[in-house]
């Protein structure tokens, strides 16, 4: 296994991010996450458990499954605070930047990362096997092959204007 310590670098970062949204949402801001924004902490709760799955998932073992859900995770989580603090998400606005934001970015960017190299050192153990061949087929369909282009034959010269017949 290629990626073994990225693998389990990533889980680490799945893992802490999990973790730090079921903080905010049920210790750090619960008032915020249960009471004023039922959804936000229904949507914290299922990103944490499926960030955990994940985790443990990358943990144990090589998943393409467990990289793609948790690319996802991490992804969405990150669009969705910063969509947050920008132009609001369904009615939620904050216009501050809590330290648990910060790190929450820090951690979801860092796995994205990992899964990048992952992905770029060994993708028969990052990529789904259907994104795998979609890859492999965009490359052959995006092989050119330049030809020359077909030059005129040059019209017979007659001789310098100097010497006529």
């Amino acid at each position: 296994m290629a990626t073994t310590g990225l693998r389990r670098f990533a889980a680490t970062m799945m893992a802490a991010t999990a973790l730090l949204h079921l903080y905010v949402a049920f210790i750090a801001e619960p008032h915020e996450y249960i009471d004023e924004y039922p959804w936000l902490g229904v949507l914290f709760t299922i990103g944490s458990a499926a960030g955990f799955g994940v985790a443990w998932r990358l943990w144990t073992r090589a998943s393409p499954a467990a990289w793609t859900i948790g690319t996802l995770i991490a992804a969405g989580m990150f669009v969705g605070y910063v969509i947050s603090r920008s132009v609001g998400l369904f009615g939620f606005y904050e216009d501050y930047f809590p330290w648990t934001g910060t790190l929450s970015l820090g951690l979801e960017a860092a796995f994205l990362i990992a899964w990048e190299i992952a992905g770029r050192r060994a993708p028969e153990e990052v990529l789904p096997g259907f994104a795998r061949r979609m890859l492999a087929g965009a490359a052959s369909d995006m092989t050119v092959v330049i030809q020359p282009e077909a030059q005129p034959e040059a019209e017979p010269r007659d001789a310098s204007p100097g010497m006529r017949r």
